[in-house]
């Protein structure tokens, strides 16, 4: 009959000693990602809840695990003999286990903890998210802050009332970008619109930087080519021969 024997590429000792310390490990990073998105897992799914349900029956049988190993390996190297009742640990541990197991059936999105890469598959986060976008879109609209050349994110943030960390997720997350490009687009939008409007004149012009919130005409001209894909001049050309 064919046979494997891990032991010529483990230890039994070092299989006890490993698979409870990676189940603490994964664990303890599951947890501390859970707290660093709780925006993502608390607020916009619901599902923070869950995972450290999940992740705390993990952990209890990473107590079970590792006190029948430790007890295991103690007995077979020391002689010495501290579990009163290894049956009843295992048994308990296996429960926290099969209950793990069905659990993956009914929130199958466990397995998935890279939020990064899925953040947007979800439903409730996409109206979430919407939500927030209808109540920037409306600051943009009445209030125009971005033609404040020196607004930071904390300020943006008294505006629409909304905590400094959201907004970066949301910037981020949600549309792809981060504040300062999202408000330097805007200013190019801002320019592209008064152009068109007929400032044209080498004294509008001379002003065009400031009433588009720039601080000065090198940031006009170079976010133009950025955002615009082409440079002020030629933007301007369409509009003379027109």
């Amino acid at each position: 009959m064919f046979t494997i024997q891990l032991g010529y590429l483990f230890s039994t000792s070092t299989l006890y000693i490993l698979r409870p310390l990676l189940l603490l490990f994964y664990t303890v990073w599951g947890l501390l990602y859970i707290k660093k998105n709780q925006l993502y897992f608390f607020k916009a799914t619901a599902l923070g809840k869950w995972l450290c349900a999940f992740l705390l029956l993990q952990l209890l049988i990473f107590v079970g695990m590792s006190s029948v190993f430790l007890g295991v390996w103690l007995e077979n190297s020391w002689g010495y003999t501290f579990l009163n009742h290894p049956s009843e640990i295992k048994y308990i541990s296996l429960a926290a286990y099969m209950v793990m197991v069905c659990a993956l059936y009914f929130f199958p999105q466990v397995i998935y903890l890279n939020v990064d890469q899925i953040k947007r598959s979800f439903n409730p986060q996409e109206v979430y998210w919407w939500k927030l976008d209808q109540l920037v879109n409306a600051c943009y609209i009445f209030n125009k802050p971005f033609l404040n050349p020196t607004l930071h994110l904390d300020q943006f943030g008294e505006l629409v009332q909304v905590d400094q960390k959201e907004l970066r997720d949301f910037f981020e997350l949600y549309l792809f970008t981060n504040f300062t490009d999202e408000m330097n687009r805007l200013r190019i939008q801002f320019a592209k619109n008064l152009i068109r409007e007929g400032c044209l004149q080498v004294k509008c012009l001379d002003t065009l930087h400031i009433e588009s919130g720039f601080l000065n005409k090198s940031d006009l001209s170079r976010y133009f080519v950025e955002f615009a894909g082409e440079s002020m001049e030629d933007y301007m050309l369409k509009f003379k021969i027109n």
